[in-house]
């Protein structure tokens, strides 16, 4: 089913919010949110780069068969903003 209706929540950061991750259903369907959030807590802590974690859960929630009867077949995106990039390791250079 389509939908023009988005999720919608409001809500005030804290000193205790380290990111925020806005997914479409492409990645909701696949990883419950506690799945998504470790995802992106372990690769951040490692000192990765945002867009690399992002295409590792792209891959992550990725179907193993396009013969979409299963979740990972529809469209992917996913934006992760570092609420405290200044506390991070600096991310090791990535090809």
């Amino acid at each position: 089913m389509i939908s023009a209706l988005p999720d919608v929540k409001i809500t005030e950061t804290t000193e205790e919010d380290d990111f925020i991750v806005v997914a479409c259903d492409g990645i909701c369907n696949s990883l419950e949110s506690q799945q998504g959030v470790d995802f992106v807590k372990e690769r951040l802590d490692k000192g990765m780069a945002l867009a690399t974690i992002c295409e590792e859960m792209c891959t992550e929630c990725l179907a193993e068969s396009m013969s979409g009867d299963g979740t990972g077949c529809d469209n992917m995106t996913i934006i992760i903003a570092d609420l405290k990039p200044a506390t991070r390791a600096t991310p090791a250079a990535e090809e």
